[in-house]
């Protein structure tokens, strides 16, 4: 492994766009645009995305990104705990 390699999935994904062999910058792009669609809606996802990380040298990780409890998209902020309770 000569270079860092991602797999990026979760239904939020352009399945097209999400999978294996991924670079990190191509991650960085797929995340932010689910979150720029997620803001432009004004919601947020219960749906997780999973993201492994594997490089040369490097402990492999892998991340589960979960709901945000606060929305960022006017001022003061969505509280959604209510949301991701139910």
């Amino acid at each position: 492994l000569t270079h860092p390699v991602c797999e990026l999935r979760g239904e939020e994904l352009d399945e097209k766009k999400a999978g294996d062999n991924l670079n990190v910058s191509d991650v960085f792009e797929m995340i932010t645009e689910v979150n720029k669609r997620l803001g432009d809606e004004d919601r947020f996802s219960t749906k997780p995305l999973y993201l492994t990380y594997r490089a040369q040298n490097v402990q492999n990780m892998r991340f589960v990104d979960t709901p945000g409890i606060i929305s960022n998209q006017s001022a003061t902020g969505k509280d959604n705990r209510e949301d991701i309770r139910s």
